[in-house]
């Protein structure tokens, strides 16, 4: 995969609570980030808001940011070329779910 970009992608975990309390759901997500070093994300994603909604019982859900789990340059890959990832114990995501990050 070629380096030239100066954009990256992210791991990135969120933590669902609804309503204030903690549920057993997480979202990985990669995200795609115009800057290339890890700071630059970490800070942006901690300045952004939590994202919020109402379920369809009128109850709060809130996905606070756990933890940035990886930054990698994004070029341009090539076929079956690994994009970014990351290897976690059960214990560590389950600590994730339960909030004790």
């Amino acid at each position: 995969m070629s380096n030239a970009s100066t954009s990256s992608l992210a791991i990135v975990v969120y933590r669902c609570e609804i309503a204030g309390q903690l549920t057993e759901s997480i979202d990985i997500r990669v995200r795609h980030f115009s800057m290339s070093g890890s700071e630059e994300v970490e800070e942006f994603l901690q300045s952004e808001p939590t994202q919020t909604y109402l379920n369809d019982r009128g109850e709060t859900v809130a996905w606070p940011l756990v933890r940035l789990l990886a930054v990698e340059p994004c070029g341009t890959p090539g076929d079956g070329d690994e994009i970014i990832g990351f290897i976690a114990e059960l214990p560590e995501i389950a600590a994730w779910v339960r909030g004790d990050v």
